[in-house]
């Protein structure tokens, strides 16, 4: 089998040399070669009008009647597609409450909030936790985040 393009000359030498030296061989001319093969495209088929695969192929075309796409049809208007928006399939997240009792962790979660739009904070849940700690106390906070974790 001869040579198809010159990038399947390079790739064979370099891959498969003895299946290269093969094609070598039956190659004529390595000038009339192309770069590439340009992929195949398949030929557009052809269906006799009236055929049952015409009739097939008009029934999954045909619209609804009294669909929105075949009123606009109708009146020469045009229907826009409804486009998905990931930002209104997500659940809706509740505020934390930074007023909670303490022990629910609504006032943690407000706080870490809070620090996520400060500039220079890469970790808003450690520096939130370094800040509980200093105002209430080793024994405390550990107490407080176990309620948090059991909320």
């Amino acid at each position: 089998m001869p040579f198809q393009s010159k990038a399947q000359q390079r790739y064979l030498f370099a891959k498969n040399p003895k299946v290269a030296q093969e094609f070598a061989s039956k190659t004529k001319d390595y000038k009339d070669l192309p770069e590439h093969v340009s992929p195949h495209k398949d030929p557009p088929m052809k269906i006799k009008p009236g055929s049952p695969q015409d009739k097939a192929m008009e029934r999954r075309m045909r619209l609804t009647p009294g669909s929105p796409q075949d009123k606009a049809m109708e009146s020469g208007t045009k229907v826009t597609p409804f486009k998905f928006n990931p930002q209104a399939a997500k659940p809706h997240k509740p505020k934390p409450d930074p007023k909670a009792p303490l022990g629910q962790g609504g006032r943690f979660e407000a706080l870490k909030e809070k620090l996520e739009s400060e500039p220079g904070v890469r970790d808003p849940g450690a520096v939130a936790a370094s800040i509980g700690r200093a105002k209430y106390g080793k024994a405390k906070f550990q107490m407080l985040a176990k309620k948090g974790k059991q909320a």
